[in-house]
């Protein structure tokens, strides 16, 4: 979220320019606070701007298993489309 993150720099000017005016100082004095319901606080601040503001879109990250036999190649697990197979891609390795 910061202007000199990545983030703000692959999303171009406008997102930089956004950030510098709404983020930075935020992220600044987050970063300085000891006092942790202070930093609390700022850091609420900033995830109600990311999501007011729709800076990106969250994902949440399964923490499920996938369990298969050791004959099935091929298979590539995406969080974001966790139950969305490409069927050809996946195939049985004779042994």
């Amino acid at each position: 979220m910061h202007s000199a993150g990545t983030f703000a720099g692959y999303c171009g000017q406008g997102l930089i320019d956004l950030a510098k005016e709404k983020f930075d100082a935020l992220i600044d004095a987050g970063i300085k606070a000891t006092d942790p319901a202070e930093r609390e606080k700022i850091y609420h601040e900033l995830q109600r701007l990311y999501v007011d503001l729709a800076i990106g879109m969250p994902f949440m990250e399964p923490t499920t298993h996938r369990v298969m036999r050791d004959w099935v190649q091929g298979f590539e697990y995406c969080s974001a489309y966790a139950a969305n197979y490409d069927l050809y891609k996946i195939s049985k390795v004779q042994k």
